[in-house]
């Protein structure tokens, strides 16, 4: 349940005071949300509702690297913020609610991921590490354009070191990762068939991750190589000053070039010291190991179509096409390479899995294009240049019928169905008329998606007719919604297939607008009191409402009330 879901709950029942309690009383109570606060919480609740400071109970706040430790009351944690330029306010005045406080006191709760994770910004992708000094102060200022759900967009404000804690990395099916602590959030898809955040420490092997295929966020700007010029060598050399399409296909091709091998490869070579700093300089590092390759930082950084042409290279040169154009795939020595290829491709919207494959003694990573969807957005937006590759892709295409595979399904609905289902008024068809009973139009619909003993599972496409007909039926609204809400965020589900623990550098990002942002293809949680506050709201306003004469309240139907734990943008 979400925290807005819980607020409605708590506002609704009979227990609980019937006057509105404080907000640290509504957050920790066994009535309430039931969750305790860090003392560092509490001051960010009270200073922003007005509730009065302790000054005589102490606690502790380490520094970043839990090296130094310093005891503070309430009221002169609040000041120290303060007089470090990390708070708006110095004290708190009784009853007056701060609505713009702004304080930045890092992540004491422990919610950071590992510093591999790609966040997708207007700057490009970037390693989360990248974004900020990992070596430097615990917080510091970041104002970079932050993917979040759909088309949203928000701006970050700081970015945090966590030190080093004890983490945990999924690993999903289809071979999409990520790592955090154990506070971290992530949305999941429930056995109750809801959409919710859910903390690391939560997640099991078969959980359902919710992967992000709608963010399309580039950078704006090719890259700008004229800092990596160079005179160097006796060749008379013409350097580009922007990273284009034309490069970017080319050095496609080149990173297959660089992994040395000798057999069944062709090859164009040039000898040139200058140029060959040249490419060392914009990503193409010299000397790197199969098994160590990764995507240029110049291309993870470029626009849309300059990334879709160094896919397009890069497959063309070690991609492949089999089983009549259905099966479309890329191999590689290096596992961070096809990760990172894994999340360009799905901000293009195609779906990839990655497996381990054993030749000859030598680990290499498989990546197939998952689904027909996806090989039809890899077909338009990347493609190959040659006949013998792009042929028989198109042609497979052209054949196909429907959509099918697990990429399009939408696992945990068969409850949702079947309320569906039988919210439908038992209307018996006219006399006279061919008609059948209304049900019975639904349920044909719906199909196995209905039957307990069978594998077929609600999908994208077959949501769109049920959809249709439920609304000419005059199913129930709330779970029509229900539905709508999943179409509108078009998820891919994949399960979970490993959980690995281990100690490593963590980091994380302050987006006040949202408090989300897609990493790694998953949508992650970068705090917790924004959502305490909204359910806090909601439930003043639901307890308002009760106290409010029945005559003077607006009608029901005007009360809009959340429907799930859906992002609002």
């Amino acid at each position: 349940m979400s925290l807005a879901h819980l607020a409605l709950t708590v506002g609704q029942q009979k227990s609980g005071p019937q006057q509105v309690a404080d907000v640290i009383e509504f957050v920790e109570s066994p009535w309430g949300l039931h969750t305790p606060l860090f003392p560092v919480q509490r001051v960010i609740l009270k200073a922003t509702y007005g509730i009065p400071l302790d000054d005589t109970t102490t606690f502790e706040v380490s520094d970043w690297r839990r090296q130094k430790f310093t005891k503070y009351t309430e009221k002169t944690y609040l000041e120290h913020l303060f007089a470090e330029g990390r708070c708006n306010i110095k004290e708190v005045v009784p009853g007056e609610e701060r609505r713009e406080l702004v304080l930045s006191i890092g992540r004491r709760s422990g919610k950071c991921v590992l510093g591999d994770s790609l966040v997708l910004t207007d700057g490009g992708i970037h390693r989360i590490d990248e974004l900020g000094d990992p070596e430097g102060v615990e917080i510091q200022p970041l104002d970079v354009g932050i993917a979040q759900e759909g088309s949203c967009r928000a701006r970050s404000k700081f970015f945090y070191n966590g030190g080093v804690r004890a983490t945990r990395t999924l690993t999903t099916y289809c071979g999409y990762r990520l790592g955090g602590t154990d506070s971290h959030r992530i949305k999941v898809l429930t056995e109750q068939g809801i959409v919710k955040w859910r903390y690391l420490a939560d997640l099991k092997i078969g959980d359902v991750v919710c992967i992000h295929r709608n963010t399309d966020l580039w950078a704006s700007e090719q890259v700008d190589c004229t800092p990596y010029h160079n005179n160097e060598g006796l060749k008379d050399l013409t350097f580009p000053d922007r990273l284009d399409e034309k490069w970017a296909l080319l050095l496609g091709g080149y990173s297959v070039v660089m992994d040395k091998r000798r057999k069944n490869t062709g090859a164009v070579k040039f000898g040139s010291v200058g140029m060959r700093k040249f490419l060392h300089a914009v990503g193409f590092r010299l000397g790197t190991d199969p098994d160590a390759k990764m995507v240029p930082w110049s291309i993870l950084r470029s626009p849309r179509s300059v990334v879709r042409a160094f896919l397009r290279g890069l497959f063309e040169a070690d991609g492949g096409v089999e089983s009549g154009g259905k099966t479309v795939s890329f191999s590689t020595a290096s596992g961070r390479l096809a990760r990172e290829v894994q999340t360009l491709l799905l901000n293009l919207g195609i779906v990839s899995r990655i497996k381990p494959k054993l030749v000859y003694g030598k680990v290499y990573w498989i990546l197939t294009i998952r689904g027909l969807r996806s090989r039809m957005t890899f077909a338009e937006q990347v493609g190959f240049d040659s006949r013998k590759k792009n042929e028989p892709l198109r042609a497979s295409l052209k054949a196909a019928s429907r959509e099918g595979g697990d990429t399009e399904s939408i696992p945990h609905q068969r409850a949702w169905a079947q309320r569906l289902l039988e919210s439908v008024p038992k209307v018996p068809p006219r006399p006279g008329q061919k008609q059948r009973w209304s049900r019975s139009r639904l349920r044909d619909v719906l199909g196995n998606t209905l039957k307990p003993s069978a594998s077929d599972e609600m999908t994208y496409s077959r949501l769109m007719d049920v959809l249709s007909v439920a609304d000419e039926l005059g199913a129930d609204a709330e779970t029509i919604q229900h539905f709508r809400d999943i179409q509108a965020l078009d998820y891919f589900f994949d399960p979970v297939t490993d959980i690995e623990e281990g100690v490593n550098p963590v980091y994380d990002l302050n987006v006040p607008d949202g408090e989300s942002f897609v990493a790694n293809g998953m949508t992650n949680h970068n705090t917790f009191l924004a959502a305490c506050i909204a359910a806090y709201e909601i439930y003043k306003l639901i307890l308002k409402g009760r106290s409010t004469p029945r005559s003077a309240r607006a009608p029901r139907s005007s009360l809009t009330t959340p429907t799930g734990p859906w992002p609002l943008c």
